[in-house]
């Protein structure tokens, strides 16, 4: 989009723009402070174009997607379960009991 196509083009207020995003008014506000959203601050108000607002949405899914990729190749194999206590044999047990009686 051109500068003057940009500046011509109708604007939407963080409150518009809250809905389109999935988040908080708030949260608007901080991604145009951080630049995180292409925005222009006109007085006390944020404003964006609803391009800026798709470029957003698309980068956004192409990161997710790629993270997605990463995950996918780099999944590990699954862990072993964990191992099961041994429990002494039945006769042990007894030979045990067995040598703690004649001690006593």
């Amino acid at each position: 989009m051109t500068a003057t196509a940009r500046r011509l083009a109708p604007r939407l207020r963080t409150e518009d723009a809250a809905p389109l995003l999935g988040v908080s008014e708030r949260k608007v506000q901080q991604m145009c402070q951080r630049g995180e959203l292409r925005a222009v601050k006109v007085g006390t108000v944020w404003t964006l174009t609803e391009a800026d607002v798709a470029a957003y949405l698309e980068s956004r899914a192409t990161a997710t997607a790629r993270a997605t990729d990463r995950l996918r190749r780099h999944r590990r194999a699954p862990l072993p379960p964990p191992p099961v206590a041994a429990q002494p044999a039945p006769d042990v047990a007894a030979a045990v009991a067995d040598l703690l009686r004649q001690r006593a």
